[in-house]
């Protein structure tokens, strides 16, 4: 058996990955609601704020005080919430799903790059079934989408060092960054 015989497919790899996170979020919908808890109540009132009151620029939270957060997870929240026509936990949550499936992608394409497919794929796996995942796959916080933002940075950084160039696409997601966690 040759060596590309036995590697998988990154393909096949990446739906086994999307399949551990939706099942984590699965779990995580399906479970008590914890919307009260974990500070999550300010950015449900930001999205409230931005989907019926037309506030998508500077949101107010329950009390009538000025967004204290970035607008990034709110405008996301937000969309998933107008494309769907309701606003409920999951399409709150929706964007911190997609941000840790991102970022297990992100772990397991930059750890194939440099370690090979079975040092990204375990690493990405670490990530996807580790307790930080478990919980933020589902949270009403930016911590996932920065978490994301900020490996990004960091692996267009190494890149555009590695290179000597290219600095266009660092800057542009460190402006992400910033619109997700100032």
């Amino acid at each position: 058996m040759t060596a590309d015989a036995s590697t998988p497919a990154p393909l096949h790899l990446g739906l086994f990955l999307g399949l551990v996170v939706l099942a984590l979020y699965l779990i995580r919908l399906t479970g008590p609601s914890d919307l009260i808890d974990y500070g999550q109540e300010a950015n449900t009132a930001y999205v409230l704020d931005a989907v019926r009151n037309g506030h998508w620029i500077v949101q107010r939270d329950l009390y009538g005080a000025v967004t204290s957060k970035p607008p990034l997870y709110t405008w996301l929240a937000s969309a998933a919430s107008v494309a769907l026509g309701r606003i409920d936990r999951f399409t709150l949550s929706l964007p911190a799903a997609f941000a840790t499936l991102a970022l297990a992608l992100v772990i397991f394409a930059a750890g194939r790059a440099h370690f090979g497919w079975l040092a990204g794929f375990l690493g990405a796996l670490a990530y996807a079934c580790s307790g930080i995942a478990a919980k933020q796959v589902a949270l009403v916080r930016t911590d996932g989408l920065f978490a994301l933002t900020v490996i990004v940075l960091a692996l267009l950084a190494f890149r555009a060092w590695h290179k000597g160039s290219g600095w266009t696409w660092f800057w542009l997601v460190a402006a992400l960054s910033t619109l997700t966690k100032g």
